[in-house]
């Protein structure tokens, strides 16, 4: 294999990666979205009962978070593994 295509099939990968990171993010939040008012927000209700609607509306984000935080984890190992190659 020629060194062009090395290094073309990594700048592929790379890309893809890059991609399916960002994917992996907007798939998290729209389960959150999907399951929000039928599933987390009772179960929040039925834990918590003096939860007020701005409340409600602050954890839907920290839900969302979950996922921005471990993209960002992700992204530091795959970034890490890249330097070790």
């Amino acid at each position: 294999m020629s060194a062009t295509r090395v290094a073309a099939a990594f700048f592929i990968l790379l890309l893809c990666s890059i991609v399916s990171r960002a994917y992996s993010v907007l798939t998290h939040e729209e389960i959150v979205d999907l399951v929000w008012t039928t599933e987390i927000s009772p179960l929040l209700l039925k834990r918590f009962p003096t939860l007020t609607e701005e409340q409600l509306k602050e954890a839907h984000g920290y839900a969302y978070g979950g996922s921005v935080e471990f993209s960002i984890a992700f992204s530091r190992r795959v970034i890490a593994a890249y330097a070790r190659l």
